[in-house]
């Protein structure tokens, strides 16, 4: 009997079930084949390994006295040859690093680290934190539709999300919906239509956990090489057009007077928003990815001053997080999101006091000195005219007075004379 991939998208109350049968069978004198990424709950089951590398098969047969521990080889020698680190009761603290789905799992982590919260700086700078969230919905649609029409899911679920997120923004924009209705359309309207697709293509709902949750142990080598270009792609447009992407929102009227482009600056970071999203279905999934692209900005806007530097103080918090939720996933047996968003949270509880004590320690002392006398009023020339409402001269409203334009001057009544202004 072959099993290909049992543990993909399978939570861990099927996972166990599954080592129940796999044992029963056992038990009856059946051989059970099974094509894994990690043995999990099958480690007990299991007599016999072979570790797949760079193309190399090495079998080697499982040790009764380690029921944990499965010979793997590393590149021509077995694990028993190569000194590692044990963590005092027999294992080896750094057996993932040989592991080639850990290593990619690993990379696929630290991209999604790196570029969720750069592009999340410029959301929470528009009070759009729960954008990630609601663009995490719609691209279920966009994974539905791929289990209907045979197709790939990132590509469509790419499309679909930014597709929705511009459609949004430009709602927004022309006042037809505020930011709220339309992230309410995206969370209703997204999920229930991904599951009526799944539904529709003989998926239930347990074939779309994988991408609601994160499958980031089962990260393949394509799924990496999209990883890696598109987090790229994300990053250079972040950090490369960062002065102008931090400029558009505080003054949208002053921006547009100044040239640059607001409605395609706020598309573009919607956009790009999308394909994060998208790109991290596959790590810590579509329902927790808003939070790492929220919770390391919110850390960063606790410790450090100034734009640029929050920028890449969050970008090198999420790594962090990412890092660690990864390969702490690996020891306690959980799944790798979920671990990396309960890290990222975890530091945003630690930098608040962390963050009064800088503030303590780094608040300015300014002493505020009167040597320079105040300016006096500068008069006009001296003229004949009478400034009021019905001179001919152009009027405008100035800090509770009325100044009247004279010969390209300003100049205000005070008394018997006029101030130029």
């Amino acid at each position: 009997m072959l099993w290909d991939e049992p543990l993909a998208g399978v939570d861990h109350v099927t996972q166990k079930l599954l080592a129940d049968v796999a044992r029963s069978l056992v038990a009856q004198g059946r051989t059970l084949v099974m094509v894994l990424h990690e043995l999990g709950p099958f480690a007990e089951v299991i007599d016999r390994a072979i570790f797949v590398q760079d193309g190399r098969v090495v079998p080697h047969q499982h040790d009764p006295s380690h029921h944990d521990h499965h010979e793997i080889s590393t590149g021509g020698q077995t694990s028993s040859d190569v000194p590692h680190q044990t963590d005092g009761t027999g294992g080896r603290l750094m057996d993932w690093l040989a592991l080639a789905f850990m290593q990619r799992a690993l990379l696929a982590a630290l991209i999604t680290g790196i570029a969720a919260p750069a592009i999340g700086t410029f959301l929470v700078q528009r009070r759009l934190s729960l954008l990630g969230d609601g663009l995490g919905h719609l691209a279920v649609a966009g994974v539905g539709l791929a289990f209907l029409t045979g197709a790939a899911p990132l590509p469509l679920a790419i499309a679909v999300c930014v597709i929705g997120a511009v459609a949004i923004e430009l709602l927004r924009e022309s006042g037809r919906a505020q930011g709220d209705v339309g992230l309410a359309i995206i969370f209703y309207g997204g999920l229930a239509g991904g599951l009526l697709l799944a539904a529709f293509a003989g998926q239930g709902a347990g074939a779309l956990a994988g991408y609601l949750f994160g499958s980031l142990l089962t990260v393949g080598a394509a799924d990496l090489w999209a990883i890696a270009i598109l987090g790229a792609v994300v990053l250079l447009v972040a950090i490369g057009l960062s002065p102008q992407l931090f400029a558009a929102p505080p003054d949208e009227p002053f921006a547009r007077s100044i040239g640059l482009p607001v409605r395609l600056l706020n598309i573009l970071v919607v956009s790009l928003a999308a394909v994060t999203v998208t790109v991290s279905m596959r790590t810590v999934g579509l329902l927790l990815v808003s939070a790492l692209m929220v919770v390391p900005v919110a850390t960063a806007n606790q410790v450090v001053i100034g734009f640029r530097r929050g920028l890449f103080a969050a970008m090198a918090f999420g790594a962090v997080a990412a890092l660690a939720g990864t390969v702490g996933s690996y020891y306690l047996n959980t799944a790798p999101g979920s671990l990396i968003v309960v890290i990222a949270i975890a530091m945003f509880a630690l930098s608040w006091p962390l963050a009064r004590v800088l503030q303590r320690r780094h608040r300015p002392i300014i002493e505020v000195t009167d040597d320079v006398p105040p300016l006096g009023h500068d008069l006009t020339e001296p003229h004949p005219h009478v400034h009021n409402e019905n001179c001919g001269h152009q009027s405008l409203q100035h800090a509770g007075h009325v100044d009247y334009i004279h010969d390209g001057h300003r100049h205000a009544e005070h008394g018997d004379h006029y101030d130029e202004h």
